[in-house]
């Protein structure tokens, strides 16, 4: 009680005056850190790779960039609710800790972290593909002899940054490139407009209606009120809030890539360096979802098709930490493993969890909500749920889905908690104009965020 008293003196001490004087010295402290990022980052770059002063230096770094990441959202959240934009609040609260996690993974690395691969035909299509033993050594040599200045070196900083999948490094996974052209992806933004609309619309309905619940939502535009109406209501309000979010997702990363693909027409076009034309490069940007609704299990829709790209973040503060914990304690590879894979889907939970502080109203405190931890529950039921389907799909009739019934059933039950977390209470969608104020222009624009 006494915590909560003290965020609601917190923020009625929250002047114009405070404001101000915020917007004054916020510039400094919330971006000066991360030019000591793309230095570390500059020094993860093959010329420094027997360097034990860059290694120093890293390590140094970290403790700053890192206490700095995790605690800007938490000093100036109500900075971030003055912002009527939900999506971009997001990404404001979730930029610094990305870069503390990165900071966090690059300051224990010897020597360089990644060098960049090619890609290779294989079957007659380009694809990136693992890197092992002897042809790593090569890429190393090469590009440790390969002259750089501290222009080329600031870009590959910047590009260690940048590269959330590690595509074009030899640390990322095996991928197919993006291979979309710029027509492409203006159709696929405008394909994606038809379930961001369906979805967003029912969730602006049940949040304008008279009682604000999807069962009132749907009988205010005359569905009649019968046995069952309250279920399949909840049923279809869980359905559209995964649905806007992976819509509005995939909208803000396709828009990117877009974005990526014209800088680096002209770019070309102006012959700017190589080094340059890297980080706009389209080609690094293939699609963020890979059809979701396909997933034949929960392993597959998890691992593969929702989006990926934070595996390499939950990787290093989740798995890695779970499995050296467990082998200080002489625990079995076995345990080891199973640990590790709980502690991807924790830490996940955790980012979500201070994505929702982040969020939050400056005057609701997430520890009084009611329905805290439901980001947390929500991802730690999912293991739970891939540790069980292989003895629950057998048992499920193809011609009713099989697999594909499972995860979607599975994923609407444990959804609930989340959803009346992020809808309910943390209110993503408070600031979304209302359906009423959607003109034409608006609701054919795939830009609603």
């Amino acid at each position: 009680m006494s915590s909560i008293i003290h965020h609601d003196q917190f923020a009625s001490e929250i002047t114009i005056e405070n404001l101000t004087s915020f917007h004054q010295t916020a510039p400094a402290r919330a971006f000066l850190p991360y030019i000591l990022i793309i230095l570390q980052g500059a020094l993860l770059h093959p010329k420094f790779s027997h360097s034990t002063f860059a290694r120093w230096t890293k390590m140094g770094l970290t403790p700053i960039i890192v206490t700095w990441g995790i605690g800007l959202p938490f000093l100036y959240s109500f900075m971030l609710s003055e912002t009527a934009n939900p999506w971009l609040n997001l990404m404001i609260a979730l930029l610094p800790i990305w870069a503390a996690f990165k900071s966090l993974e690059w300051g224990f690395v010897s020597g360089s972290h990644g060098y960049r691969r090619p890609l290779k035909i294989i079957n007659r299509m380009p694809r990136w593909e693992k890197v092992k033993g002897g042809e790593e050594e090569e890429y190393k040599k090469a590009q440790q002899e390969k002259p750089s200045n501290a222009f080329k070196l600031a870009l590959w900083g910047i590009l260690q940054m940048m590269s959330m999948r590690g595509l074009q490094l030899t640390w990322g996974p095996s991928a197919v490139p993006n291979n979309r052209s710029i027509s492409s992806l203006v159709r696929r933004l405008f394909r994606v407009t038809i379930p961001l609309n369906a979805t967003l619309s029912f969730i602006l309905l049940t949040r304008d209606s008279p009682l604000g619940t999807p069962t009132s939502g749907l009988m205010s535009i005359g569905v009649p009120n019968f046995t069952g109406l309250e279920f399949i209501s909840e049923t279809l309000y869980t359905f559209a809030f995964g649905g806007w979010i992976a819509s509005s997702m995939d909208t803000i990363y396709t828009s990117a890539t877009l974005i990526g693909a014209l800088i680096h027409r002209l770019a070309v076009w102006f012959r700017f360096p190589e080094e340059l034309l890297e980080l706009f490069d389209p080609i690094n940007c293939p699609p963020i979802f890979d059809s979701p609704y396909k997933s034949t299990s929960l392993s597959e829709l998890w691992g593969k098709r929702w989006q990926t790209l934070l595996q390499r973040l939950f990787l290093i503060t989740g798995k890695k930490p779970m499995i050296w914990v467990a082998k200080k304690f002489g625990a079995k590879e076995k345990t080891q493993k199973l640990l590790g894979f709980f502690g991807v889907f924790a830490s996940s939970g955790i980012l979500h969890e201070y994505a929702a502080y982040a969020l939050a109203p400056q005057d609701a405190p997430l520890w009084a909500f009611r329905s805290f931890p439901g980001a947390f529950f929500f991802f730690m039921i999912q293991p739970i749920g891939i540790l069980l389907e292989p003895k629950i799909i057998p048992w499920i009739p193809k011609r009713l889905g099989g697999g594909t019934l499972w995860v979607l059933i599975f994923s609407l039950l444990t959804a609930y908690p989340y959803r009346v977390y992020f809808l309910g209470e943390v209110m993503l969608h408070a600031k979304m104009r209302p359906l009423s104020e959607w003109s034409w222009m608006y609701t054919l624009s795939p830009f609603k965020w």
